[in-house]
């Protein structure tokens, strides 16, 4: 299923996110967003070597980025999905790690922030 036909279907991702135990991704940033809920991830990283040729990456080690099981074969995603089921949470100290260097603002008020920093004020109105 495409993005398009994920959102015509009213497909909400963050929603998604909110009522999943964990995240099985490959190297989309959706993750960094996912951290946020601090629940394990699992990333399919078995043509890894080929996305990094082909495509490419925005920064120059993503595996250090990878706060969850780099899952090359079944396996291993076996492996990850019976530790999520037992309740077994092998990366929480990374995950954290990693979320505080790619979310560091995480205090509230972030809209009031955006509209401070581009010079629009907060009315009483919200306008």
């Amino acid at each position: 299923m495409t993005q398009a036909q994920f959102e015509a279907e009213g497909g909400d991702l963050y929603r998604l996110f909110l009522s999943s135990a964990a995240l099985l991704t490959d190297y989309s940033s959706a993750f960094f967003d996912y951290l946020l809920l601090d629940r394990p991830i699992g990333f399919t990283v078995d043509d890894f070597s080929a996305y990094q040729s082909d495509r490419g990456f925005v920064t120059d080690n993503p595996e250090s980025l990878m706060a969850g099981a780099k899952l090359q074969d079944f396996p291993e995603l076996l492996a990850f999905l019976k530790d999520i089921c037992a309740g077994i949470d092998r990366y929480k100290a990374k995950r954290r790690e990693i979320n505080q260097l790619v979310n560091s603002h995480q205090t509230g008020g972030a809209a009031e922030k955006i509209l401070d920093a581009v010079g629009l004020k907060k009315t009483h109105s919200g306008k």
